[in-house]
């Protein structure tokens, strides 16, 4: 869901131009989303203060209950397994069901979900899906009830199908309580979680299962480990800057470049362009980006040492759309690994599922 800086600022503003979080170059700080019994969403800020936003429907508390055509195990499932192998995004390649990433999600519209993606997430745990701050601030607006998750689709006409593919309702929603956006931190500290209505469990379902988290860094040298190596990333965004969205799964490899080549690029920019910041990392390859409908989705790879695939990355902000000057720039995860376990309660430190 790649806006510019400018636009994207604008709609923060309005949409936020009655409280007292919109001030200076700061489109918008802010923090947590959730659902009230009374159906308002509540928005937490960073400085404890909130801004609600009411339902027009009363909401129930969940059920605690687990997805009935999962099947329930006291074991944890195993993250980052996808044993259908290694598929528009704009250059990609067509993703089907024999070449499912098992944690990828989308975000739709629940009245129009064939329609297109809102945008891309990641499941992380039982109930915790990890997408774009910038994603989750037109569901807010529009309210929460009006969005689901559909994990376990190659294709968005496709139906839900037990044990298959599930459609889930939203609970809440977490933002990172520093969030900003200016002109030279465009969608700093761009993170967010979703909380899924119902738990999930599962055993042996091929279709639905998290990724790994990142280890966390240790030093630069550990920062540096994936740089030259190929990530994939996924979705249902635009094919091309002015196409249409894609009804189909894309994926797309791309290679991980390191922040100060990152940073060379964005300096050419005829204005003031983004400071490229620790937290954030940079992979592209020319042809092929992520693009509209695509943000908040995967950045992931399977190191050589390992079986299993982690999310290095969440989609989150460029220049266009497979400009062939200006990389893809992603939130960097493993920044985030204290934060996120604080919020997704079900996430162990040894296990994510």
């Amino acid at each position: 869901m790649k806006l510019s800086l400018k636009a994207f600022c604008i709609f923060i503003a309005i949409l936020f131009s009655l409280s007292s979080k919109v001030g200076g170059r700061h489109c918008l700080q802010n923090g947590t989303v959730s659902k009230l019994q009374n159906g308002t969403e509540q928005l937490e800020g960073s400085n404890g203060s909130a801004l609600l936003f009411s339902s027009t429907t009363t909401s129930s508390t969940p059920p605690t209950t687990t997805v009935p055509f999962f099947e329930d195990v006291s074991s944890a499932c195993s993250c980052g397994l996808a044993e259908f192998g290694t598929g528009k995004i704009v250059g990609g390649t067509n993703v089907d069901d024999a070449h499912l990433w098992p944690w990828f999600a989308v975000v739709v519209r629940s009245d129009r979900p064939t329609v297109g993606s809102h945008c891309g997430a990641s499941l992380i745990s039982s109930r915790y899906l990890v997408t774009a701050a910038h994603c989750l601030l037109p569901m807010i607006h529009v309210g929460l009830r009006h969005f689901k998750v559909k994990l376990g689709y190659t294709d968005l006409r496709q139906n839900a199908t037990e044990g298959e593919r599930l459609d889930m309702a939203i609970e809440s929603v977490t933002i990172h309580p520093r969030l900003r956006f200016e002109q030279s931190y465009p969608y700093h500290n761009d993170i967010g979680l979703i909380k899924l209505a119902y738990p999930l469990t599962c055993k042996y379902n091929k279709r639905i299962r998290p990724v790994c988290l990142p280890p966390s860094p240790s030093d630069e040298e550990e920062k540096n480990h994936f740089v030259d190596q190929v990530a994939i990333t996924a979705g249902f965004g635009r094919t091309s800057i002015n196409g249409n969205q894609s009804l189909t799964l894309q994926q797309i490899k791309i290679k991980i470049i390191s922040n100060k080549e990152c940073m060379s690029h964005f300096i050419q920019l005829p204005f003031q362009g983004p400071k490229i910041l620790r937290n954030m990392l940079c992979a592209w390859k020319k042809g092929h980006d992520s693009c509209v409908g695509d943000s908040g989705g995967p950045l992931f790879l399977k190191p050589s040492n390992s079986s299993k695939y982690i999310q290095l990355g969440v989609t989150s902000f460029g220049i266009g759309c497979a400009n062939e000057k200006y990389p893809g720039v992603y939130t960097r995860l493993s920044e985030y690994l204290h934060w996120i376990r604080t919020v997704a309660v079900d996430l162990s430190s040894a296990s994510p599922f």
